[in-house]
């Protein structure tokens, strides 16, 4: 998950976040979808909904009102399901990024941790898809690795390729609809060396797998990722270096994040223009994480939020939105980049949703020289519940998430959400309240098509390696055994009740839809550095 707090390692004056006063308030986003659309107490309930914080079933005052959490709807045709990506379940990953990252190591820090054989999901995915039937889920969302399908540049698996056909069929005979991711922070060490996404000149590359991925599997997939929360990737290889190529370099990590939005609409518009690529829906996975000020009447505090923001967050949305990419580290690196093919190169949104921070100004007592002069922290009433992530529990933050990315004017899936919770005494707790926000988003107007738990089994989670169990099931990783969490027996619940209507039927109704199209000049748009 997001590491915002290195996101921003250039040294800010007070008179140039003085200058960015406008930011702050332009990074806000839009006020929530159909507010207004009824009349009376859904009015109301909406409006309220718009606040900071909700008033949940914790207070001490025996007259205040509490949400009623067990208040759920869900549309006909909702797909629910559990997500994984390929290196933190499948086993092995040797020959692609995170690999090489693993083996090298630092010398200054301790060992890093290793996937290893992970959950063994690539020779498990049958008893993994059983465990999905007992979930009662009608949807898996999973990513292809590059590096097993082309272990070295032009060169096919033809034994990898006829795997993923396999776990294909498995899903659909089980009635689970996929939705395939196709780079979830996995690269093949010769992309890496190649420059991987430093370089403009690298991006047919990634489309060329794309499409042959499309080739092979565009018949059985209704549902399309082609990148996921670029700004993660780029935080945690270019800014805070937990991540491969554990690079330190913002200037290069603008460069990088530009490529990768580059790539989706290149992706998307050659996937379109390929047979049968009408009849699927593509789109690209954000990462949200609220940056609110400290203290809002703290002028500076107010002011580096919006900086934070509009690193992260508002960038890439503004360039689904309008096609226009700037990215601007004060002191540090401006890039804008227009791509006018931008707005109509997706058909759905993918969110990921699982917390906020908020943005105080001034530097840390004992900060390493050259640390940004605020810190991401949390005021004090948010420390009592926190999650093994050391993020506090915020459902508030899904619906504002939610109608936030409504603005694009696309349906949305909820393409991950969880809590890393060893003891598994907050995840019900965590459940009841975001699937609460979840169905009042909906009732608000806000057009989500799916909701998908991260994650189905405790799984290698990236540079924490096995600490943190965000597992429904829990994993033994000596036996492999998987057990059902007690935390986890609500969701199956809430699916069993909340699952009506075709999936199926509701996806073919969206394909059928007129869309943007790819166009004659499909994947010949010029790219414009």
């Amino acid at each position: 998950r997001l590491r915002p707090f290195a996101a921003t390692r250039t040294l800010m004056s007070p008179v140039a976040l003085a200058l960015l006063g406008a930011l702050a308030s332009s990074a806000q986003g839009p006020p929530p979808v159909g507010a207004d659309k009824d009349k009376g107490s859904q009015v109301a309930a909406s409006r309220a909904r718009q606040s900071k914080f909700w008033t949940w079933d914790d207070g001490d005052m025996h007259r205040r009102k509490v949400l009623p959490v067990e208040d759920l709807s869900f549309p006909d045709g909702f797909l629910w399901g559990t997500a994984t990506a390929a290196h933190q379940v499948e086993g092995g990953c040797t020959n692609n990024n995170w690999a090489r990252w693993e083996e090298q190591g630092d010398p200054a820090v301790p060992p890093r941790p290793r996937a290893g054989d992970a959950c063994q999901h690539w020779d498990r995915y049958h008893e993994d898809i059983a465990l999905m039937q007992e979930l009662g889920v009608n949807s898996y969302r999973f990513s292809l690795e590059w590096s097993k399908i082309e272990p070295e540049p032009g060169v096919y698996d033809e034994a990898a390729i006829a795997h993923y056909h396999e776990v294909l069929d498995a899903l659909l005979e089980a009635g689970i609809t996929p939705m395939v991711t196709l780079f979830h922070f996995s690269l093949p060490k010769w992309f890496e060396d190649r420059g991987g996404f430093e370089l403009e000149t690298n991006i047919p590359i990634f489309v060329a797998f794309a499409q042959r991925a499309f080739l092979e599997y565009g018949s059985k997939v209704p549902l399309w990722c082609t990148v996921n929360e670029p700004e993660v990737y780029v935080e945690g290889g270019y800014s805070s270096g937990n991540f491969p190529p554990a690079k330190r370099d913002v200037k290069l990590g603008a460069v990088v994040l530009r490529n990768v939005l580059e790539a989706h609409v290149q992706c998307y518009r050659a996937l379109k223009g390929m047979p049968g690529g009408g009849r699927v829906q593509i789109g690209i996975v954000k990462d949200i994480f609220q940056f609110e000020p400290y203290s809002r009447y703290n002028m500076l505090d107010r002011i580096a939020a919006g900086i934070v923001d509009s690193v992260l967050n508002e960038s890439i949305l503004r360039f689904l939105r309008t096609g226009r990419f700037d990215f601007w580290m004060p002191g540090s690196v401006r890039l804008r980049h227009t791509n006018q093919f931008a707005p109509t190169s997706y058909d759905f949104v993918g969110l990921n949703y699982y917390s906020h921070f908020h943005v105080r100004f001034g530097t840390p007592a004992g900060a390493p020289k050259g640390a940004p002069p605020f810190t991401l922290t949390h005021p004090p009433r948010e420390t009592a519940l926190m999650t093994d992530m050391n993020f506090p529990l915020y459902p508030e933050g899904l619906y504002h998430a939610l109608t936030r990315t409504a603005a694009l004017g696309k349906p949305i899936y909820v393409t991950e959400n969880g809590i890393a919770d060893a003891h598994d005494d907050r995840r019900q707790l965590f459940l009841r309240r975001y699937l609460y926000a979840l169905s009042k988003a909906i009732e608000d107007g806000v057009d989500v098509r799916g909701y998908y738990y991260w994650t189905l089994v405790d799984n290698y989670e990236w540079d924490k390696g096995y600490e943190m169990k965000f597992g429904l099931y829990e994993l033994d990783r000596e036996s492999q055994a998987r057990t059902l969490r007690p935390g986890a027996k609500y969701f199956a619940s809430v699916v069993r009740r909340h699952s009506h209507g075709d999936p199926n039927a509701r996806l073919e109704e969206a394909a059928a839809a007129p869309g943007p199209g790819a166009g004659p000049e499909a994947g010949e748009q010029p790219f414009d550095g």
